[in-house]
């Protein structure tokens, strides 16, 4: 090949580079005696995470333990000799919680905290469309958090709360509301005042240019 064919060529590929979408990433936690380690991380929506056995009979099960209400709603698969490792991607921002079943009591759990995926628009100054769910903060909380959001334009908005089953369990923002940035409190109690079971909620926003959601942990 001559030296203008192999400029055209990595001129090519770069243009093919530059134009490649961005690969998720991928996190390891390895099984460690009676720990995940590492127990507590930190992704971004998209990513995955894969959990290696190298001993013993583990399940990766996600919940704060067995009286979760919404435990194994997500996932609750087996570490074992058979099935020696398992994966799954995080799609959705927010704090996950996970233990094994057989070693719950002698404090086998884990966490991974899932941020939300920011890069629409890195280095063009441009913003993803719509409407966007903040941090909620405290997450984890107990019995009160704040999640903010944030409007392009002013319009009508939808913020609800649901169960992961998809029950419908709390309104707590309708109507029109300015654009900018704005914050709603939930203290933990479903529409008909009740307060609810701990475990993880979706925080779901609704509005013409579009939705978006989060999840949410009440601990106790």
């Amino acid at each position: 090949m001559n030296t203008r064919n192999l400029v055209l060529a990595a001129a090519a590929a770069l243009a093919l580079a530059a134009a490649a979408p961005a690969t998720a990433g991928l996190v390891v936690v390895q099984q460690t005696s009676l720990t995940f380690s590492p127990n507590d991380i930190t992704i971004t929506a998209g990513d995955t995470v894969r959990w290696v056995r190298t001993s013993l009979s583990h399940t990766v099960t996600n919940g704060t333990g067995t009286s979760d209400p919404n435990v194994g709603a997500l996932f609750d698969a087996p570490l074992n000799a058979t099935t020696p490792t398992f994966q799954y991607v995080f799609t959705v921002a927010g704090d996950v919680p996970y233990f094994c079943r057989p070693h719950l009591l002698m404090g086998m759990t884990g966490i991974v905290r899932v941020q939300p995926d920011l890069s629409v628009g890195v280095g063009n100054d441009i913003a993803a469309p719509g409407p966007r769910l903040l941090a909620a903060y405290p997450n984890p909380f107990n019995p009160r958090t704040e999640i903010a959001f944030e409007l392009e334009a002013a319009g009508a908005v939808a913020l609800r709360v649901y169960a992961l089953d998809g029950r419908h369990v709390r309104d707590l923002r309708l109507g029109d509301l300015p654009a900018g940035t704005h914050r709603a409190p939930w203290d933990g109690v479903d529409g008909q005042g009740r307060t609810v079971a701990a475990g993880i909620y979706v925080i779901r926003l609704d509005t013409a240019a579009g939705a978006s959601s989060r999840t949410v942990t009440l601990v106790k």
